[in-house]
């Protein structure tokens, strides 16, 4: 019969492999909470992306109805635009006539104006669309200086 020695080294054999184990498990666990942050951030910045092309959008169909003086007319019902494609997106322009002001009155002493003229104000509403559904409305005000008044 052999006799065998008590060595304390024998009962830790596997501490090693649940060791490795255990940190591999950490490993795993940060690695996956890493890709799901880094996937949020990617549709964040996608979304703000089309934001974005959505708001410009809206700013080009303002310019398209500054350039073009005969895109609004003097009818106080609200005239909706062809719908206008910019780029990857769509606009739509509401205008409203609100009313034509005559020039404002002359201070005491002052000479009077040389030209006659009014002006026309206008609400302006412009609505950009992106395909993924991102709209941004974007309002405001414009004025025509129309001959006559007083």
């Amino acid at each position: 019969m052999i006799s065998q020695s008590f060595n304390p080294c024998m009962r830790q054999r596997g501490i090693a492999l649940v060791t490795a184990l255990v940190m591999l498990l950490i490993l795993t666990l940060i690695g996956v909470t890493a890709m799901n942050t880094s996937t949020l951030e990617e549709k964040m910045a996608y979304n703000m992306q089309q934001d974005l092309t959505a708001f410009h959008a809206a700013e080009s169909g303002f310019n398209l109805t500054f350039e073009d003086v005969n895109t609004v007319t003097f009818n106080p019902n609200p005239v909706t635009l062809a719908p206008i494609d910019v780029g990857s997106a769509e606009v739509e322009v509401t205008a409203v006539f609100r009313e034509i002001t005559p020039k404002p009155p002359l201070k005491k002493n002052a000479k009077p104006y040389s030209a006659k003229y009014q002006a026309a104000h206008f609400d302006i509403v412009s609505v950009g669309t992106t395909p993924n559904k991102s709209r941004s409305t974007v309002r405001a005000g414009m004025y025509q200086i129309l001959p006559g008044g007083s």
